[in-house]
């Protein structure tokens, strides 16, 4: 091209690529009138030329990462995909994708490069072929997500590569993607029990139970269901239970009653009333444990 200094420009484009892979070439023209003083200005006319083309080649590489689930437990494993588009109209070489977050908080598995599985490391590189104008390639890595993992995980790819114009040597640029975002899953649950007074007698048989429970964790708990199974020297009093300081119900908690859902560092309370059961006239007083009864994760 007589017009190669103009060639070598980077110009924005948004991916996938749909404004074709070919140069940007365009054309000046020019026009004019003349008249001929020697000759009297007997001749005149008008005069129109066109330059050749000017060509530019457009240099866009993008990526874009996501990851599969969204949200995993500890230990859980998680499908990392990044896909590199060249919205160029150069074919780009020498592209090795890097992501070095993943090595920190995963165990590496599998990795695949558009589909063929390869050998490489996040942390230093993993190479890719060389990819035409237009084109996209797909990398995807497995990795099982380490305990010591904080509860949000936030990270970007990089692709660094290389093209070449007609300009005459080659340039070496880099692209990054955009934030995958992946939360870490960490359920939790704690039970407390709690007696309302130290024993029980015959002349006062009732005691009040309470059980309170928590969600510890950061995801939601449904179907919520204390269950509570008296020894045999005390029984439920029917319509005693209570939920949330709710009216009374009559629900034995042997049987299981259900709270509901929770929403993460929320708390649900049982309350119910058990009486003692004596055998006979001697021997029935109960001591009671106060205040904890229990307390599990």
């Amino acid at each position: 091209m007589a017009y190669c200094q103009n060639e070598c420009i980077t110009q924005g484009l948004s991916c996938p690529c749909g404004r074709g892979t070919e140069p940007i070439c365009n054309t000046a023209r020019a026009r004019a009138r003349y008249s001929c003083a020697a000759c009297g200005g007997q001749a005149a006319g008008c005069l129109a030329e066109g330059s050749q083309p000017a060509c530019i080649h457009v240099v866009d590489v993008a990526l874009s990462k996501t990851v599969y689930p969204t949200c995993v437990l500890r230990g859980g494993r998680v499908l990392y995909t990044i896909a590199i588009h060249n919205c160029s109209t150069l074919p780009i070489t020498g592209v090795v994708v890097t992501d070095s977050t993943l090595a920190r908080w995963f165990r590496i598995g599998l990795i695949r490069v558009n589909g063929t599985v390869v050998s490489g490391n996040p942390e230093t590189g993993i190479p890719i072929p060389g990819i035409g104008a237009g084109g996209t390639a797909v990398v995807s890595i497995e990795a099982t997500l380490l305990e010591g993992a904080p509860a949000l995980i936030r990270n970007t790819a990089r692709a660094a590569y290389t093209f070449t114009t007609a300009c005459g040597g080659s340039e070496t640029a880099e692209a990054v993607s955009n934030q995958a975002e992946l939360r870490v899953m960490e359920p939790g649950l704690t039970v407390v029990k709690t007696a309302g007074r130290c024993f029980v007698t015959p002349a006062e048989p009732v005691v009040t139970y309470t059980v309170e429970v928590t969600n510890t964790g950061n995801c939601e708990l449904s179907d919520v269901v204390v269950t509570d199974a008296l020894p045999d020297r005390l029984a439920y009093v029917h319509g005693t239970t209570r939920i949330n300081e709710g009216a009374p119900v009559d629900r034995d908690p042997a049987r299981g009653v259900n709270l509901g859902s929770l929403d993460p560092r929320e708390s649900a309370t049982l309350k119910f009333d058990a009486e003692l059961v004596c055998k006979d006239e001697t021997g029935c007083a109960l001591l009671l444990e106060n205040p904890k009864v229990f307390s599990t994760d």
